[in-house]
């Protein structure tokens, strides 16, 4: 979302199954772990091509659900 104006610069489809609205993880410059399923946790990464960003899949994984707390 860009500051200045509220506009939406990109949505990434995660198929989470709890329903709740999760804050994505940094864990690098453009990639992110998202704790977003009740079996499993995932990482996605933003792309830039030109003026356009994108997200895609990074890996998924079972053994670390759960092991991330996010603080409010």
């Amino acid at each position: 979302m860009e500051p200045s104006n509220g506009e939406v610069l990109f949505q990434f489809e995660h198929d989470g199954s709890n329903g709740s609205a999760r804050i994505p993880l940094p864990i690098s410059v453009n990639q992110f772990l998202l704790n977003n399923d009740d079996a499993l946790s995932k990482s996605f990464e933003i792309e830039v091509d030109g003026s356009a960003l994108f997200s895609k899949e990074s890996w998924q994984d079972r053994s670390i659900k759960g092991t991330t707390t996010f603080l409010a």
